[in-house]
């Protein structure tokens, strides 16, 4: 059974597997990524070795993706996100 995401999911719709943390948290740049439900920001809600959670600020869709979803070959959001959830990298 999968921790459920901040909106008390875990269907495979949300895809959200991932504990958020605290409230530490990182919004994508639009220009980086979108919601693919309806393309507004995304904020990093969650970090592991191999995947970001990540939640829209406006419809709330919450699911996983990997480190270098964004096309920044995982060199800015994960490792931040990573250092920001106290995960070791």
């Amino acid at each position: 059974m999968f921790p459920l995401c901040s909106h008390g999911t875990e269907s495979a719709d949300s895809g959200c597997v991932l504990s958020h943390i605290g409230s530490t948290a990182m919004l994508v740049e639009l220009d980086d990524g979108q919601c693919r439900s309806c393309e507004s920001q995304l904020e990093v809600v969650g970090a592991d070795d191999a995947t970001l959670e990540v939640e829209c600020t406006e419809c709330g869709d919450c699911y996983v993706v990997e480190p270098d979803a964004f096309n920044d070959g995982a060199i800015k959001y994960w490792p931040e996100a990573m250092v920001g959830f106290g995960e070791d990298l």
